[in-house]
């Protein structure tokens, strides 16, 4: 009996062990997992909650928010200003027409009346004097030119009988001289 107990007792101690051994692992990896998952799930919800805390921080809400508003805004003003300028340009190329006439017709004959009285006398006289000062200029020019050959015709008319003398006192006395050297030149032997 006592083999039979002992045979009974190590069989269930070899069937205890392989269940141990069966269970052991997947008992020790759920408790792992479990207390992995908590642990885990801790770090990431704080993690997430400092990241959420860092996007969500004022100043980077406000910069991001601005960001995003002036962007719209200067596509908005874009849009409605290029609608605005067609809008304006179509009212004043109706309008103008019109208006300009109807000034035109009211302020024009007054204002050549009053513009041709006012201004023409200041317009003859500064048209007259630029005419006067050309003629002066002028007139200066061509009697200075016309002085400069006067004196030179006086001045050949004056020299003429002087040097028309001269000449002929001198002429002659050279005309000897070189004759004379002539001659002798070809009476010499050489």
């Amino acid at each position: 009996m006592k083999g039979l107990v002992e045979h009974l007792l190590h069989s269930t101690t070899v069937k205890a062990d392989r269940a141990i051994t069966e269970l052991l692992p997947a008992a020790v990896a759920k408790e792992v997992a479990g207390q992995l998952g908590a642990a885990l799930s801790k770090a990431v919800q704080a993690e997430v909650s400092k990241q959420v805390a860092e996007a969500l921080a004022p100043e980077r809400i406000q910069n991001t928010l601005r960001e995003m508003v002036q962007m719209e805004l200067k596509r908005q003003s874009e849009s409605q200003r290029a609608g605005m300028e067609s809008s304006i340009r179509q009212a004043v190329t109706e309008l103008a027409p019109g208006l300009m006439a109807q000034s035109s017709e009211k302020l024009l004959p007054g204002l050549t009346d009053a513009g041709v009285k006012q201004h023409l006398p200041e317009a003859l006289q500064s048209q007259r004097d630029l005419i006067t000062d050309g003629v002066k200029k002028e007139v200066e020019q061509v009697a200075a030119t016309y002085a400069r050959q006067a004196a030179e015709d006086i001045v050949r008319e004056m020299a003429k009988d002087p040097i028309l003398q001269a000449v002929q006192r001198v002429v002659p006395d050279v005309a000897e001289t070189q004759i004379r050297a002539e001659i002798t030149r070809l009476s010499s032997p050489d």
